[in-house]
């Protein structure tokens, strides 16, 4: 009689189908959930949002104070910008400033929401849309606006087109000298570029309203000719050359990309969409002229600019006759405009207008020759150089003892005063300061920060405010190098050409943030990646256990970026750093059950030896994340919300990755069993590593008196150092000094 079968184990069971292994099941499972927690990967790294006022606790009274600020004077949503040689007359700064004001949205638009037509509403939209204007757009207001919204001057196709129309509409003009066909000939050339310009006005209005931007080129990637353009909300739109918009209907995801793959390769796909808007129909152009709004699709673009004030704007408005800063008194008249322009540029000084004189200025002939442009130095009178010594000289005796370094080291309103007396004495007009605008932003812009500031990181599209600079003949702050160190030193080191483009205020910073946090986060992925692929190969020898380890930990960390859009919030620069943190304790896990599941082989053979490693290991896996997940937890009672949200969602990722390790990893072992070397076969039963730990575990036995003295004297001596802890909220102390 033969031996009853012995039964399968759980994972070798058949307990769905016959030729369907429980573990596959599993694993079936696991790769059904994956595309879920890396679409929540990518939507949280595409929200991600930083704000530095996130730092301030919502209970603190100096953040209530802060808020009310910003809602009753300039806000915190505004962009300062200036480079070396920007001064009142300085033609970079006026090309710069009229390629703004055509960025600029109009007052009464800047507080609508940008939305996304929905089906059923499509008429009402195209209705609006297609008029001659909007109900939120009188006639009069789109013809005001005409030349100071239209966001980029005319193509020369249609400035062609215009001036062909032109000629064409009455070629007996210059034929007929008289003026009634003249006056005619006139009136159609204004009607024509009046219907231009209400029409390119009607298109920004349409960006502006749907959140529109420039996308990457997919010139003709449906077969039509057409032009695309991304939503804020990452609808996609595209236009044709008649000019018709649509919305595309296509789904971004991976079902769709492969059906739309499949389509394209067998030449049966058609690109649909929903017509929402129609510009250019109804201009008076000839047939073969290209339509405006498809010739240039930035004409469909939203405007992220609400307000542009520069320094010698806010000048005027100080030390205008009549304004805050005119003299009364005692002042000669001849005198007035002068020292109202003076006592405004102290005013501005260190916000709008650089100091009179650099920090460390010597006062001395040669220096300040140095800092006066040509024009000035044309203008200066015969003998300067010895008049400037002497007026020095009696300034030292007379205000600073004879000591040249007090004044050097005077405050800057006083080296003021003493610049504006040198020309005073020279009798030449002082040179302009470097200055400095104020930009803030329209609603669009203030959402999508990127648009406006960004680098062009990843291969996204560069800021409109970098991209105007770099177009007016400044040169925009480069893409950062994603390398990291030291494998980043030439790129990080390479020059800047002159002027370079320097920003500042709370947008810069939250940008800075966000683009520094994302550099980061790649560097460590990186060396994350290479370190555990590398370290699990070299203990274990195996391809197939280091796949499998590095998927538990690798999809832990994707898991628990997942979970932060699934759970509606964002992610920031502090929680760029939960990853690798997820991502090493995943791995730390994987390495102890495939540890266990090599003695459990060599003790009792493959089969069941998955459930015998998980039998041994679960507690000691689970133990170790409760805890640390506990320690994470407790981050959450602090009221400051970058804090809270990476000690919530930590202990998440951390816990997530129990589910991972215990579901995964005994199901990939029991499908794909891996092979060990036998430890019997290697000398003395134990290998390298074991025996070397082994004789570091016996030494400190037989000193454990001396080492547990060392250890303790370490751990004060290190408890020490929390004393002398500086707290500080200056932001630029989250950055490294070199970034």
């Amino acid at each position: 009689m033969s031996e009853p079968s012995k039964r399968p184990s759980l994972l070798a069971r058949h307990s769905v189908h016959r030729w369907i292994p429980n573990s596959l099941i599993i694993l079936m499972i696991v790769f059904f959930l994956v595309p879920f927690a890396m679409r929540g990967a990518r939507m949280a790294l595409q929200g991600m949002r930083n704000d530095v006022k996130d730092w301030l606790p919502s209970d603190f009274q100096e953040t209530v104070e802060l808020e009310w600020f910003g809602r009753h004077f300039v806000g915190e949503r505004f962009v300062l910008l200036t480079w070396p040689g920007f001064t009142e007359d300085s033609p970079k700064a006026r090309l710069l400033i009229d390629k703004l004001e055509k960025e600029t949205v109009p007052a009464d638009l800047d507080d609508v929401e940008p939305t996304t037509p929905a089906s059923g509403n499509l008429a009402a939209d195209e209705a609006t849309e297609d008029g001659a204007t909007d109900d939120s757009a009188p006639a009069d207001a789109v013809a005001s606006n005409a030349d100071s919204s239209a966001p980029i001057d005319a193509s020369p196709t249609v400035e062609g087109s215009l001036a062909e129309n032109s000629e064409n509409t009455d070629s007996s003009v210059s034929e007929s000298s008289t003026p009634e066909a003249s006056d005619k000939s006139n009136d159609a050339v204004s009607a024509d570029r009046l219907a231009m310009d209400r029409e390119l006005e009607r298109a920004r209005r349409f960006g502006d309203r749907y959140g529109l931007f420039a996308g990457q080129d997919f010139l003709n990637w449906g077969g039509l000719d057409e032009k695309w353009l991304e939503s804020e909300s990452g609808a996609w739109y595209y236009v044709l050359p008649d000019g018709k918009v649509y919305r595309w209907d296509g789904k971004q995801n991976v079902i769709g990309w492969i059906g739309r793959g499949l389509k394209r390769a067998t030449g049966r796909y058609e690109l649909e969409g929903e017509h929402v808007a129609t510009f250019g129909d109804t201009l008076n152009l000839p047939d073969d002229s290209q339509n405006p709004v498809y010739g240039d699709t930035r004409r469909l673009t939203a405007r992220l600019f609400k307000t542009i004030q520069t320094g010698p704007e806010l000048l005027e408005q100080l030390a205008s006759e009549g304004g805050p800063l005119w003299p009364f008194g005692d002042v000669a008249e001849e005198f007035k405009p002068i020292k109202a322009r003076r006592d405004a540029l102290e005013r501005l000084t260190g916000s709008m207008f650089a100091p009179a004189v650099p920090a460390g200025f010597t006062w001395r002939v040669e220096d300040f020759k140095a800092l006066l442009p040509e024009s000035t130095l044309e203008a200066m009178p015969e003998g300067w150089e010895d008049r400037y010594r002497e007026f020095v000289r009696d300034l030292v005796e007379t205000r600073y003892q004879g000591d040249r370094e007090k004044l050097i080291a005077a405050s800057s309103s006083a080296q003021a005063e003493h610049w504006y007396a040198a020309f005073d004495e020279l009798g030449v007009a002082e040179p302009p300061r470097q200055t400095a605008l104020i930009v803030t932003l329209s609603e669009v812009g203030k959402r999508n920060l990127s648009r406006v500031l960004g680098r062009g990181l990843f291969g996204a599209p560069q800021g409109k405010l970098l991209e105007l600079a770099a177009e007016s003949g400044i040169t925009p702050p480069p893409s950062p190098p994603m390398a990291p160190p030291p494998f980043n030193w030439a790129a990080k080191n390479a020059p800047i050409p002159e002027p370079a483009l320097r920003m500042g205020g709370p947008p810069v910073d939250n940008v800075a943030i966000d683009e520094e946090g994302r550099i980061t986060q790649v560097r460590l992925i990186g060396y994350s990646v290479f370190l555990g692929l590398f370290l699990a190969y070299l203990c274990f020898r195996s391809a197939k256990v280091t796949i499998m380890i590095f998927f538990v930990g690798g999809i832990s960390a994707v898991s628990a970026i997942g979970f932060v859009w699934w759970f509606g919030s964002s992610l920031d620069a502090v929680l760029l750093s939960m990853p690798p943190l997820v991502y090493v304790l995943g791995l730390s896990g994987a390495v102890h059950i495939v540890n266990y599941y090599r003695d459990a082989v060599e003790d009792k053979g493959v089969e069941g030896a998955p459930e015998r490693a998980l039998r041994h290991g679960w507690w000691p896996c689970t133990l170790a994340s409760f805890t640390t997940a506990i320690g994470l937890l407790s981050l959450y009672t602090s009221n400051i919300v970058p804090i809270r949200k990476f000690g919530l969602f930590a202990a998440i990722g951390v816990m997530s990755t129990l589910v991972v390790l215990f579901l995964y990893l005994p199901a990939a072992l029991q499908t794909f069993v891996p092979k060990f070397k036998p430890r019997s076969n290697l000398p003395d039963g134990d290998d390298w590593l074991t025996r070397a730990w082994a004789s570091v575990g016996m030494w400190i036995v037989r000193h454990y008196k001396p080492v547990t003295v060392a250890g303790l004297l370490v751990l004060f001596g290190i408890g020490f150092g929390t004393t002398k802890i500086n707290t500080s909220v200056q932001l630029l102390k989250l950055f490294d000094g070199e970034s």
